[in-house]
């Protein structure tokens, strides 16, 4: 084998000897009880004793009688004789990791752990939203009168600066001033990170061998990105009618349609519209809620109805006016 090789330790459960050697001492030089490999470990950097000359034949066999190891060039148990047929190998030990030098042990702190606690703030947000929300009481409301909204956004075909990416720019884009700027990152290699490591041999032997980790950097990765001017039809102004009344119409949007799209000309953009019943509650309360235009225009001023309102805010909840 390459890499240097190790006595593994293991302590006589029979006469208390501690510190033997895996390899050398297959039986206890105090008492003669026979090795146990469940009881091997690690020596620590200070107390190893290398294994000169060492021939690895495979991980130890376990008696199936007696549980004695025994070397993988073995035909039969060295304590009691048995044969190899059907003997598992034994189980190898890991190395425990060692905790970083410079981390120094911090006192307990005393109190509630941080997870209940945050699991707890969770629950009781929940707990506040619920109760503004499904905590409600009925009140009678009466129908004061209706009011209604309009608009038209009106578009104009004008000259827009906007910048993006030069592979998204618009081929009907002009005045480019282009420059490179960070688009996203990538990882990529920046050394690697070493350390020892013990391995167990499984033959009362332990081998270290270095296994290394490539680290990694976040680089940045550069694009082309291009402001630009490219004349295309955008939100110019909103044209707004709105009213207490029954009687909704548009505004006027007076554009005189180009025959031929260029600079200046407009057009109409999205419509939205808007049908509010203003209500009064029983204690004098004020409030508002939009339906569509066919059920607005059907209830007349004067209509009383039962509603929901929040009891936390005092809202009322639009929705009740059909259950």
């Amino acid at each position: 084998m390459s890499d240097k090789t190790y006595e593994m330790f293991w302590d006589c459960e029979y006469c208390g000897s501690s510190k033997l050697l895996g390899v050398t001492h297959r039986h206890c030089p105090g008492c003669g009880a026979a090795q146990d490999a469940q009881k091997r470990y690690f020596p620590s950097d200070e107390e190893k004793v290398a294994v000169e000359d060492h021939e690895f034949t495979g991980a130890d066999w376990s008696c199936t009688a007696c549980e004695t190891p025994n070397s993988n060039k073995a035909e039969f148990c060295t304590n009691c004789g048995c044969g190899k047929d059907g003997a598992q190998t034994v189980d190898l030990k890991n190395e425990e990791e060692p905790k970083p030098a410079h981390q120094e042990r911090q006192p307990q702190k005393s109190g509630l752990p941080i997870i209940p606690i945050v699991v707890g703030v969770v629950a009781i947000i929940a707990a506040l939203l619920a109760v503004f929300f499904f905590w409600t009481e009925e009140k009678g409301v009466t129908v004061d009168s209706h009011s209604w909204s309009r608009s038209i956004d009106i578009e104009r075909y004008q000259t827009v600066k906007e910048g993006d990416w030069q592979s998204n720019v618009p081929l009907k884009a002009y005045k480019k001033s282009c420059f490179e700027k960070k688009h996203s990152t990538k990882q990529v290699p920046d050394g690697e990170t070493c350390s020892t490591k013990k391995k167990d041999n499984g033959d009362g032997s332990f081998r270290e061998v270095e296994e290394c980790k490539t680290k990694y950097k976040d680089v940045p990765v550069m694009k082309m990105y291009c402001n630009y001017s490219i004349d295309k039809w955008a939100k110019y102004k909103t044209l707004t009618e709105e009213k207490n009344d029954l009687k909704p119409f548009w505004p006027t949007t007076s554009i005189k349609p180009c025959s031929l799209v260029k600079l200046g000309c407009e057009k109409e953009g999205k419509k939205s519209e808007r049908y509010l019943l203003n209500l009064i509650d029983s204690e004098g309360g004020k409030h508002e809620c939009a339906f569509p235009q066919k059920e607005w225009k059907g209830i007349n001023v004067g209509t009383q109805k039962k509603m929901q309102f929040r009891v936390v805010d005092g809202g009322i909840d639009c929705g009740s006016w059909n259950d």
